[in-house]
Order: structure tokens, then sequence, then C-alpha cells
């Protein structure tokens, strides 16, 4: 990137997470991941001329981001395939280096453009980082190449000139306690119309270097996504004889497709994929608008409903516990579509098991 200036919103406000870091607490179904006001959003509007041959657009971040331009997800084109880097910049030492990454958008560009990022916290001031790099705001820093057919070449590089706010449909992610989102809210790269801008503001909080990508990329890996291989609906706990009973089960499928199902309110469907992984859930459904939706991960069920093996809830339920501090939810507020499919874009999630709630009926396809 040959101009590296970082920039952020004003008013940014760093969350140093979901509860005090001074309070000694296990994951339990009686948290809940609050929403906040949302995500850094950074926004430049640039206009091309016919002579124009390529447009190369270079990021990086405090944090982990995302590109749009014209409302539109930057992307690799890899074997005439659009694939996309994830949780990019990555993890690096902030104190010596954060990596940028490159793209060209030519095709993506027309007459009038805009180029959006969105901005999570990531491993920069997350909960992850345990305060490593201060508790400081997120930022972003990127640079528009513009290459002319007769050679000149010209850098729209971040700086007090471009925009920022802070808001849009994700209203917080942490890679530790999860993500919460309001679909209802339009997102700011379809919709910036939507959101009041202000000047952005020349971030001075980062000493390291900026350095080109270097590693194996964090991508969807097609090849290892899985669909689950068990389904139960469940409604309470029954008497067993144990100390906290066991899942009271209303539906039990197996197989392809198990997965389809209609969930009451007051329901939960547990989701078994057959084998530990690191990854995030793409939930298929149908809600009415404003139904609040909340999925929690395991590694595992509990057994048998006693306290004294550990057992956090009835048996058959997820056991969250060992998550320790992390909450590792997934949180949204549906947008009431006719068929929807939500998934958290800025954490990921180490997990066998997910279990789905909702406040009101949904129907999972």
């Amino acid at each position: 990137m040959k101009q590296a200036i970082f920039i952020t919103h004003p008013a940014y406000e760093v969350v140093r997470g979901a509860l005090t870091f001074h309070i000694t607490y296990y994951n339990n179904r009686d948290l809940t991941l609050e929403p906040h006001k949302g995500l850094l959003n950074v926004k430049k509007a640039f206009g091309l001329g016919a002579d124009v041959e390529r447009v190369i657009l270079r990021a990086t971040a405090l944090g982990v981001f995302r590109l749009y331009v014209n409302g539109q997800r930057v992307g690799q084109d890899v074997d005439g395939k659009t694939v996309y880097d994830e949780m990019k910049p990555g993890w690096t030492d902030y104190r010596s280096r954060v990596f940028e990454f490159e793209y060209d958008i030519t095709a993506l560009c027309g007459a009038e453009n805009t180029l959006v990022a969105d901005v999570a916290t990531g491993w920069w001031n997350g909960r992850i980082s345990f305060g490593m790099y201060g508790y400081k705001p997120c930022a972003f820093a990127g640079e528009i190449e513009i290459l002319y057919r007769d050679g000149r070449t010209e850098i729209l590089a971040s700086d007090a000139s471009w925009e920022a706010m802070v808001g849009g449909p994700t209203r917080r992610s942490d890679i530790w306690d999860g993500q919460y989102d309001d679909a209802t809210l339009p997102h700011p790269a379809i919709s910036p119309e939507a959101y009041a801008w202000d000047k952005a503001t020349v971030f001075s909080g980062f000493e390291g270097q900026v350095v080109p990508f270097v590693g194996s990329p964090i991508r969807v890996r097609e090849k290892l996504n899985r669909r689950p291989v068990t389904a139960v609906v469940y409604e309470g706990s029954v008497p067993d004889g144990s100390e906290m009973g066991a899942i009271r089960v209303v539906t039990k499928t197996l197989g392809e497709g198990c997965e389809a199902v209609s969930l009451k309110a007051g329901q939960s469907l547990i989701l078994d994929m057959g084998q530990e992984m690191v990854g995030r859930p793409a939930i298929t459904l149908s809600a009415e608008r404003g139904t609040r939706m909340e999925v929690f991960f395991a590694e595992l069920l509990n057994d048998s409903g006693e306290s004294s093996r550990g057992n956090d809830g009835p048996k058959g339920s997820p056991y969250i516990k060992n998550y320790r501090t992390a909450l590792a939810r997934y949180v949204c507020i549906l947008s009431g579509e006719d068929i929807e499919s939500r998934a958290p874009s800025h954490v990921f999630y180490g997990f066998r098991y997910l279990e789905i709630q909702a406040d009101r009926d949904m129907e999972i396809h």
C-alpha cells in the first residue's frame, strides 16, 4: 500500500465485552448477548472516466473487515468463480505488522461508484485480545488505484476526506462472545443513504507496518461443508431420576434434510453436525419480521443431568459451560422475508452441536 492512512469514526466507542473481566463466570443460559451501536463503516465515492483501464483496491484494518463496491461484496476470481477472504486481515501481532489485501475491482465499477468497508473487533480490541493492544478504536486503511490507458495512475487513499459512521445491521461482533444482527436494518453498502455519515478522523494509534498478505487465506472450504445428521426438537424437560432430568423430545429426525422442521416458540432445535468443526452456520428459514432467533453452540451434550458430572442442563441438552467466559452466541432479529438465509459474518465458532431457539414460530428449511 503506497499510502497507509488509518481512519475511524470520531465517536467510535470501544466495547470491552459482554461482561467485565473482573468477574469469574461460566457461559450459561442466563447470560445474553446484547446489541450495541454497530460496526465501524467507512465510505468513499469516486467517479471513473471512459479512459480507465483498471481499478485496484488495497485495504487492511485494525479489526476484521469486509469490502463492498456498489453494494457488491469484493472477492477474488478463482477459476471463474468469486471467492471471499474471511476474517481478513487475520491475526498478526499488531505491535509489529498487519496484512493488506489487494483486489482488482474493475468489473464492479461504473461511471459513479461507492466503496464501503465495515470493520468488526476481531483480534484487535475484541475480548480475545485481553487488551494486549489497548482498548483502541477499530480503524481502516485503504487505497483505490486508478490506472489509465495512457499510463497515468491516480491514488485515492483513505484520509479525513472519506466518510465514516457506526451502525448497520450487525450491532455487535466479538470472536469470543459471538454476533448480534438486526436484519430489519439496511446494510450500509446496499443503502448508504439510510445512514448519517460523518467525516472520518485519522487514527494514529498503530505503530506497526502494513505488509502484503502471506500465508493461506481464510476462506469457506466447500469440500468441508457439512449438513446436520440428526435433528432433535425438544421442549422443556422430564424427570428421569437425575438432578436436572432429561430433555422432553418432541421429534427426532435423521439423515439428509433432517433440519427442515417447524419450530414453535418455546421449543429448541438441536442439530448434530456429526463431528467437531470450526465454521459458521448458514440457516435458511421463514419467520415473522422482528422474530428474535438465538443460536447456542456446543461441543458436547449433557450426558446425565447430574451436576456432579459437570452437566449444566438436562440430559441430551447442549453443554455450554466449557466455553468458560465466551458466550459463543449468534442472535439475529429476522427480517420477515418470505425465505431468508442468516449467517454470522465477522466471527467463527468451534462446535459439533448447535441449538436454535426463537421467541415466535419459525420454519427451518
